[in-house]
């Protein structure tokens, strides 16, 4: 991934660059909004705090094959059909966004 500041080349995976320092973080062609985990988070939680209390919501970051990833943990449900509910309640883009997938703590655990 080329530095937009420097126009150091560094690997895809790069989060700063490696030369100058600066985010890596993609821009939306559309928009001109910058894609970093952070701004992404954030607009995800300026959102989602309008549909569940935030206190309620777990970010967990996870470094999956080498790809950082956020997951967003909600709910505490009575049973699997109870979650799977809830996914359903979901706005659309959010479901197919996020592909919420109901686990157990059990489940969580071992795929950190």
């Amino acid at each position: 991934m080329q530095c937009r500041a420097c126009a150091y080349e560094n690997e895809a995976a790069s989060r700063f660059c490696v030369a100058c320092g600066v985010s890596l973080a993609t821009v939306c062609a559309r928009c001109g909004t910058e894609n970093s985990d952070q701004a992404r988070m954030e607009r995800f939680l300026l959102r989602a705090r309008e549909m569940v209390p935030l206190e309620e919501l777990y970010v967990v970051p996870v470094a999956d094959g080498g790809q950082y990833r956020l997951w967003v943990l909600f709910g505490d449900f009575a049973s699997r059909e109870d979650a799977l509910a809830a996914g359903k309640r979901l706005p659309p883009r959010y479901q197919e966004s996020f592909r919420p997938a109901p686990r157990s703590f059990g489940e969580l655990r071992r795929q950190l």
